[in-house]
């Protein structure tokens, strides 16, 4: 069974620096998330924490962005084995050698952020282990039909956990993305297009390592998300006129 695979537009452009960004990070330690306020009952949000344990294949999609030869990525429901506190995601990626990338883009598509308040940071967590080869991965977003990435971290065969605090300015553009065609970073201003939230596998083939494949397990992926310290004020002071109301 396999989940629905998009494509990302893209244009020849020059190779990606492949240093991941200095973005505060811990791994083996989850970050306490805490919401500030949860004021929609519905999918998204104005504060949330979202958390996904089960990795339906029809809550998660799957799109690939490329640079340099091609490739082909696919994921998979539970394989057997169990995840770290529930269910996992099984991503394989291949890509052609010769200084090439995939970038793997899984997006959660159930709940996301609304753009009604501005963002000021998220939180984003993951666990995962590699089952075969070297397997890269971070944190992805969806907004308006466009992907922007953080992160590029090697995956090992333990599962570990992955947590990075994020602003806009953290995202870049996936692979091979042609910059004009989107802006640098995401919007996270108040009535910017909704947001929804994933991570990203990833396969890179320097010049001369030849054709690559990997394999890489994914599980107990959450994300917190708050808004900007001015949004945040107004959500307390409605909150304090409920309390006198009652």
């Amino acid at each position: 069974m396999r989940g629905r695979v998009g494509t990302v537009a893209q244009r020849a452009v020059p190779l990606p620096s492949l240093e991941p960004r200095e973005v505060p990070m811990s791994r083996r330690t989850l970050a306490t998330a805490v919401a500030i306020a949860t004021l929609s009952g519905g999918a998204f949000c104005h504060a949330n924490l979202i958390t996904d344990n089960t990795f339906s294949l029809t809550d998660w999609s799957l799109s690939q962005a490329t640079y340099g030869g091609s490739g082909s990525g696919t994921d998979a429901s539970v394989d057997g084995s169990p995840g770290y506190e529930g269910n996992a995601r099984v991503i394989e990626l291949n890509v052609a050698g010769d200084g090439s990338g995939i970038n793997g883009i899984s997006i959660f598509s159930p709940e996301g952020w609304d753009g009604t308040a501005p963002l000021e940071q998220l939180t984003m967590s993951i666990r995962a282990r590699q089952l075969y080869s070297g397997q890269h991965l971070g944190f992805a977003i969806e907004q308006d039909g466009k992907y922007w990435i953080a992160g590029l971290f090697s995956n090992t065969p333990d599962w570990d956990l992955y947590t990075m605090n994020l602003t806009a300015a953290d995202f870049t553009r996936p692979f091979g993305v042609d910059p004009s065609s989107q802006p640098a970073m995401p919007d996270f201003s108040e009535g910017a297009a909704p947001i929804r939230f994933g991570f990203h596998a990833t396969a890179i083939s320097l010049p001369g390592w030849g054709e690559q494949y990997n394999v890489g397990r994914y599980s107990a992926f959450s994300v917190s998300f708050v808004p900007a310290p001015a949004a945040a004020a107004l959500l307390g002071l409605a909150a304090f006129g409920a309390r006198r109301r009652r």
